[in-house]
């Protein structure tokens, strides 16, 4: 497997900046939010014009392509005409955005740098082995963010990555970053091809997506995530461990994410034996989970 490549990207850093203030979409975090809107001075009436009118853009963007318009500009897909229109849109934010990246900028180099170390490789090879298909990261970009040993996140944009823990101070096992990291380089692996012709299943509140994208979701946290079998495997935590941060995770989290949760740490047993028996994942196992969760929907 080709070497995965860490970047970072003052426009890309740009984009997420914009996302997180505007809260137009579930994916946006709240803390970042409030920091950057009221540090280092509280929003001007011309950046609150220019933050409402990002979310009207995204919400009409997302409406018309179902991708962020940070997706599309990492993967090309922006016209010189959009661009344009948003860096001119931007303008009222660059030296309030400018702060907070002169702030971290240091400390993304210092990140970026530790996951060059980190044997990426093998967490794709065994990802791949699990879902009976070669996976191939792209770029993963390290943006802005605020506290982010208390609060992070992380994006899958297409085959790219956004890590958001621009502030994050390395430690010795630094669980925080990685466990979010494997979760998002791995996002392109599917089993919808395993599905049946139609799923029908009762979605939490909230969850914007079609059936069959929440039970691959769920999967997914089933594998690499706080409670996944291979973060499990990888941190070497103990089943009770997993147990507590599962209540812990259902307590503090809001809609669909709470769901999403539970609903992973249903399915973990049907998930192990495939780990066990060192196979892919089958159309068997996924009518397996299917039934299950039905069976908590009720």
């Amino acid at each position: 497997m080709s070497k995965v490549s860490i970047c970072i990207s003052p426009i890309v850093c740009r984009y997420l900046f914009l996302h997180n203030l505007s809260r137009w979409h579930y994916s946006t975090i709240e803390p970042f939010a409030r920091y950057w809107s009221s540090t280092p001075t509280r929003l001007t009436d011309e950046e609150r014009e220019a933050i409402a009118a990002w979310g009207a853009l995204e919400k009409r963007n997302f409406q018309k392509t179902k991708s962020f318009l940070a997706q599309r500009y990492v993967q090309g897909g922006l016209s010189v005409i959009e661009r344009k229109r948003i860096l001119k849109l931007f303008a009222p934010l660059e030296p309030r955005f400018q702060f907070h990246y002169r702030q971290q900028h240091l400390n993304m180099v210092t990140v970026a740098r530790y996951l060059k170390t980190v044997p990426l490789g093998n967490v794709l090879r065994q990802t791949s082995l699990l879902y009976g298909k070669e996976l191939r990261s792209g770029p993963i970009y390290v943006t802005l963010s605020h506290d982010a040993a208390r609060q992070a996140g992380g994006m899958s944009l297409g085959n790219k990555t956004i890590l958001q823990f621009g502030d994050y101070i390395l430690k010795s096992r630094n669980e925080e970053v990685l466990s979010i990291l494997f979760h998002e380089m791995t996002h392109e692996a599917t089993v919808e091809h395993l599905m049946p012709a139609r799923v029908s299943i009762k979605l939490p509140k909230l969850f914007s997506g079609t059936p069959e994208e929440y039970i691959d979701e769920i999967i997914h946290q089933a594998v690499w995530g706080e409670i996944g079998l291979l973060s499990q495997r990888y941190f070497k935590l103990s089943e009770q461990e997993v147990s507590r941060r599962k209540i812990k995770l259902t307590r503090a989290l809001s809609e669909p994410f709470r769901s999403m949760t539970m609903d992973a740490f249903t399915i973990r047993p049907i998930l192990q034996i495939c780990l066990k028996e060192k196979a892919s994942i089958t159309h068997r196992t996924v009518e397996s989970i299917l039934r299950v969760i039905k069976r908590t929907k009720i």
